[in-house]
């Protein structure tokens, strides 16, 4: 890979993802569980977020015929069903015309089912 995607400032995945490692669910208590399923959403935001800048790559590197369309790339190497890989791309539509919802995504303020 010749660059990398920065997460936003104050998005912190690293230490997310540090805590879900860190912590056993089947030991935990319920405020543990309830910071772990807190934790969960919004790395599920965070990834989200990331599919859609994948999306926007995906799609112009298949307007100059160096990759396949969106929904085939995401239906392939995503294992997504037509259904879902289309989800993407409207997702992607979505945050081109309401930045904030990109941003909400980013942070785990919101799922991608918003």
């Amino acid at each position: 890979m010749t660059n990398a995607v920065v997460a936003p400032p104050g998005t912190d995945v690293r230490a997310a993802l540090d805590r879900l490692l860190d912590m056993d669910p089947a030991v935990a208590d319920r405020d543990e569980i309830a910071a772990l399923v807190s934790t969960v959403a919004k790395m599920r935001g965070w990834l989200d977020a990331y599919e859609v800048w994948c999306v926007r790559r995906t799609g112009e590197l298949a307007a100059v015929g160096r990759s396949e369309p969106v929904g085939s790339m995401f239906a392939r190497a995503g294992q997504r069903s037509g259904r879902d890989a289309a989800k993407v791309d409207d997702r992607n539509m979505v945050c081109e015309q309401l930045e904030s919802f990109e941003d909400a995504l980013v942070d785990g303020r919101i799922a991608a089912g918003h």
